[in-house]
């Protein structure tokens, strides 16, 4: 026996929400798409705990690394216009900051394998600084000052395996910006958030979307600082659901990167 479509949305608001329960999560969005196109989005739980404020149509995730596919396709917008190869070095490319000597050969750092993080960077993640902290530079973040997340460097041979590195996403921030000539957050509203309609969102969002923005909570539904990053492409982007359904719809379907 089939389900309805709304008994199947029923069991998956259900569910989302005895999720959300067992995880500690205050508030969520789920945007569902069947036969290529949006059928519903799910609004649960609440921005803040401490204001109960509902999350709707209006709410903005800080969205961590989902930051990193918005990204990718920013960079393989170039590749498209014959400004990046997937398969040349990268460090040509580079002024402003150096990868840095080590045993392992920085000629084999590919935009294809800082893409699918199997360019042997080390620096997994980023913490981020405290809201309204002033930033350090990305050639700075990218030499270690980045509140503890440590300097990029070579741990492993490039493209001898799968190694998780939201530093290398930061090093093709960089990369972005030396080929456009333009900063990340501008070429990327050019390049990808514009043409694809994403209108509500940003890599460095306007004051408009930061009243928008959804509080983070701790593991006990306690409410916790906002952190800012100039890691942008790995950690940054700002979005709603409704926006981030148009990007997983534009990889659904044809198009030009």
């Amino acid at each position: 026996m089939t389900a309805s479509a709304d008994e199947t949305s029923l069991s998956l608001k259900d569910y989302a929400l005895q999720s959300m329960h067992e995880h500690s999560v205050a508030g969520a969005a789920i945007g569902i798409i069947e036969n290529g196109q949006l059928s519903d989005i799910k609004y649960l739980g609440v921005e803040s705990v401490d204001t109960q404020a509902p999350v709707d149509n209006r709410s903005v995730f800080q969205v961590g690394s989902v930051s990193k596919p918005i990204a990718a396709w920013a960079a393989m917008t170039l590749v498209r216009d014959g400004k990046l190869g997937l398969d040349e070095p990268v460090e040509p490319y580079l002024s402003r900051w150096r990868i840095p000597e080590s045993s392992f050969d920085e000629g084999q750092v590919t935009l294809r394998r800082l893409l699918s993080h199997t360019a042997g960077f080390s620096l997994g993640g980023y913490g981020g600084f405290p809201e309204g902290q002033k930033l350090p530079s990305l050639e700075e973040s990218l030499a270690g000052n980045n509140n503890g997340a440590g300097n990029l460097e070579l741990f492993q041979e490039p493209g001898a395996g799968f190694r998780y590195s939201g530093g290398g996403y930061t090093l093709l921030q960089l990369l972005i910006e030396e080929v456009s000539g333009m900063s990340f957050t501008d070429y990327s509203q050019l390049a990808v958030l514009q043409p694809l309609g994403m209108t509500e969102s940003s890599y460095e969002p306007s004051v408009q979307l930061l009243k928008q923005r959804v509080q983070p909570h701790g593991p006990s539904l306690y409410t916790i600082p906002q952190h800012d990053f100039r890691a942008q492409a790995a950690a940054s982007l700002h979005s709603t659901a409704n926006d981030l359904v148009r990007f997983v719809l534009a990889n659904l379907n044809e198009n030009t990167v």
